[in-house]
């Protein structure tokens, strides 16, 4: 399984071609990613805009995933609970976001906090101002799982019989 990790390392591609490369055949890989498509969903860059740039960058197009496992099937997840405290789960709930036991818990805050230590503090205002206000967006987030199962080389007997 391989959860939430692919926007940090460096080459996404080679993860997976590790991962499945370890496969026995018949062997399954679960990949919970946030697909850019995932990312459009999100309403958080309107708050923070700087993190549009670097979530684009580090979280790939749907496409090219499956490029790298082909006959995945995708599975969309809409996140209802807090049950892993992601970033797409904590989007229904921005009265979290505003407090930092909850938004220090994941990497997008913790890298504006490193590099946008401004944003973050008005990005913040302004999502209290429209809880306050109650105009603040609480659109779920989403994921992907991608199932791959990697394929069994047809045996020898039942190729030979073939020809």
């Amino acid at each position: 399984m391989l959860v939430s990790m692919l926007h940090h390392v460096e080459d996404p591609a080679r993860a997976i071609g590790e991962a499945t490369r370890i496969l026995k055949p018949g062997g399954r890989l679960a990949l919970m990613v946030f697909t850019r498509e995932d990312l459009e969903h999100s309403w958080l860059p309107d708050y923070f805009p700087s993190t549009r740039a670097w979530m684009e960058q580090s979280h790939p197009p749907l496409h090219e995933l499956e490029k790298l496992l082909p006959g995945a099937r995708r599975l969309e997840i809409t996140y209802t609970d807090l049950e892993d405290g992601s970033l797409a789960a904590l989007e229904a709930h921005p009265e979290l976001i505003v407090d930092p036991s909850w938004h220090r818990q994941t990497s997008y805050f913790e890298r504006l906090a490193t590099y946008h230590p401004d944003e973050l503090r008005s990005g913040l205002a302004r999502i209290q101002r429209d809880l306050d206000n109650h105009r603040a967006p609480n659109r779920p987030g989403r994921a992907t799982v991608l199932a791959y199962a990697k394929t069994r080389p047809a045996s020898s007997a039942h190729s030979s019989a073939a020809r």
